[in-house]
């Protein structure tokens, strides 16, 4: 596990780019990244740990520091193939959705901005397995990974994480 934290001015980075991203959402009718209705701060919420857990993987990994856009599920977070998955719970788990890339990695960070821990990845195609798929509030179905099964980053040393 890595702890990653951000300074203000990333903060205020990241939380102008979630509001951009609802904003876009909200033009184009969406409310998007789950089946269920959420509120205006929700999704703020939401889109503000989705971005500062994409910001704080292309820091540790030394990557270009501005955020992808509008690129949902075309083009992954971090090239070449590299989805951030966030979530508040500190003993969260990985979540691959049944439409995401099997063949991308997915880094789960938790906590809650600035304050943030890369807990680790996963090979979509891994988690393409009947022992995860959840589906545990009846809106969808899901591949839920613990962490005790992610693939710690920093032993990760024989995995290209950057184009070639």
């Amino acid at each position: 596990m890595i702890p990653i934290i951000l300074d203000d001015n990333e903060m205020a980075f990241c939380m102008t780019e979630a509001l951009r991203r609802k904003q876009d959402g909200d033009a184009r009718n969406l409310n998007h990244s789950s089946t269920y209705s959420r509120t205006d701060e929700e999704r703020i919420k939401q889109e503000t740990g989705g971005c500062c857990a994409e910001f704080a993987v292309r820091k540790h990994l030394g990557e270009d520091l501005m955020l992808p856009f509008n690129t949902f599920h075309h083009v992954p977070d971090i090239l070449p193939d590299i989805e951030v998955r966030h979530t508040y719970r500190d003993n969260g788990m990985l979540i691959v959705r049944t439409n995401d890339p099997e063949s991308r990695r997915y880094v789960l960070v938790t906590g809650a901005p600035p304050e943030l821990v890369i807990r680790g990845w996963f090979w979509g195609h891994e988690a393409r397995q009947p022992k995860y798929l959840r589906n545990p509030r009846g809106y969808r179905w899901a591949y839920w990974v613990s962490q005790v099964e992610l693939h710690p980053l920093e032993l990760a040393e024989n995995i290209t994480w950057k184009e070639a």
